[in-house]
């Protein structure tokens, strides 16, 4: 299929094609900030971390496997804008005492439990578009490429970063700037796809666990 310039240029902006280098991660890298994960490892394969006003996605096969430790600096810079977190479907309540740990008290958690996927898919989206976020991390137990598609065009220019925690999902085309996959012990972690890079096995210190440092 020939792609003319134009195509090529506004897919490479995107951070759809691996442009064959690597690089550290920064703001100017990343076209916006990235917010380091709190993990050495994995951040140094993202490049700094998780970059802002994109979509990335976390897949578990149990929750909280860890998953919410990748988030707490994304959690803090978010109340540290003043913006409000948005927890759309979460398995579990977020723990008020859990969470005063890492981020400040006075930061502003917003906890929806819509009735189905596609409330929680049109409410993650909606809150996105309004620019009211900071954070948005939407559980779901599978998007389809179109639901992935919408939300990864709501994101951007958002001034929020966005979540998706999953099960386990098959490894097609999804538009996510990341993808990771979880082992239940919380040691290993699946790079599935990352900007400027191949997929990538990281193997962790320690095991991934909420009240503990992790880098």
């Amino acid at each position: 299929m020939a792609v003319n310039s134009v195509s090529l240029n506004r897919l490479m902006s995107r951070g759809d094609v691996w442009q064959g280098r690597v690089q550290q991660g920064s703001a100017e890298n990343s076209g916006g900030h990235n917010i380091a994960t709190g993990v050495g490892e994995l951040d140094d394969k993202l490049h700094g971390g998780w970059q802002w006003q994109k979509l990335h996605e976390i897949q578990v096969k149990q929750p909280f496997s860890g998953e919410v430790v990748l988030l707490k600096n994304a959690l803090a810079w978010s109340g540290a804008q003043k913006r409000p977190v948005f927890w759309i479907a979460p398995p579990a309540l977020p723990c008020a005492s859990g969470l005063a740990r890492y981020v400040d008290p006075q930061s502003q958690h917003i906890v929806l439990t819509p009735q189905t996927e596609a409330d929680a898919l049109w409410s993650a989206e909606h809150i996105l578009r309004s620019g009211s976020a900071g954070m948005v991390i939407l559980w779901s137990s599978s998007l389809s490429q179109p639901a992935c598609r919408r939300l990864h065009l709501a994101v951007q220019n958002s001034g929020a970063i966005a979540f998706v925690i999953s099960d386990i999902q098959p490894e097609e085309a999804r538009p996510f700037t990341t993808r990771l996959r979880l082992s239940t012990d919380c040691r290993n972690i699946e790079v599935i796809k990352r900007a400027q890079g191949w997929p990538v096995q990281v193997e962790l210190h320690k095991p991934l666990h909420w009240l503990r440092a992790t880098a």
